[in-house]
This record gives structure tokens, C-alpha cells and sequence, in this order.
């Protein structure tokens, strides 16, 4: 996925990741089961990711650092 992204960003295309692995809907449907039932997906596969590709709207410039919302990250806490 990270080589798709690459190539993208050589041809001037926007991309984004989107993580598919261990997310599901509140009902506990996972999103392995929604993806293999919307893209034909046999139940023996799995989703890491979707990758959204397209043209860029604008560029964006980097964030300030000191104004993310760190507490909204967590790592290692599950």
C-alpha cells in the first residue's frame, strides 16, 4: 500500500489511508465481513486497508506541532 501511495504522489495524486484492520460497527460487525460482503472478498481474506486516492483540492501546509490534540493519541494503550 505504501508503494501505491508512493507511485500516487509521483503522479501528482492525493492518497490516503485508511485502516481497515481491527475496526468494526457498533453492532460488532467487523469491517472485514462488511468489505468481503460489498467487494466479493472470499471469508479466508482480509483487510488491511482501503487507500482513497484522487486529485488534490489544494496543498496543505504542515501542522503547528503545538497545537495537536496529543491527548487524542494513544499508543501502546488499547
Amino acid at each position: 500500500a505504501i508503494s501505491m501511495q508512493y507511485q500516487a504522489e509521483e503522479l501528482c495524486i492525493g492518497s490516503c489511508w485508511v485502516q481497515m484492520r481491527g475496526r468494526g460497527l457498533s453492532d460488532g460487525t467487523t469491517a472485514d465481513t462488511v468489505i468481503q460482503g460489498v467487494l466479493g472478498i472470499p471469508e479466508n481474506l482480509s483487510c488491511l486497508c482501503i487507500l482513497a486516492l484522487g486529485h488534490k483540492a489544494d496543498e496543505r501546509k504542515p501542522q503547528n506541532e503545538d497545537k495537536l490534540k496529543w491527548e487524542n493519541v494513544h499508543v501502546d494503550k488499547y
